[in-house]
């Protein structure tokens, strides 16, 4: 959750995960407490070879939501992710 609505251009996630896939969903006014309160995705990138950015236009957010939807091919499935960071432009 953001301190407030912000204007959000980009986003960051650092992973050394390899064939993963996400979701991103943002909220203006409220936090959603359901996956179908968030609404469609604002982005969303799959198959991803570690680290991803994804633009997110100037959306207004005051929270951000993301959803992991495929934990890739690895023996042992998971996601890691080091860092995730929001940017303005």
């Amino acid at each position: 959750e953001l301190s407030g609505g912000h204007p959000v251009g980009h986003i960051t996630i650092s992973s050394p995960t390899i064939g993963w896939s996400v979701q991103i969903h943002t909220a203006d006014d409220r936090t959603p407490t359901t996956l179908a309160d968030w609404g469609a995705p604002v982005a969303s990138a799959r198959n991803i070879q570690g680290d991803v950015t994804l633009p997110l236009d100037g959306v207004q957010a005051t929270s951000v939501l993301v959803w992991i939807t495929d934990l890739g091919d690895a023996p042992n499935p998971h996601v890691a992710i080091s860092e995730v960071g929001l940017s303005r432009r």
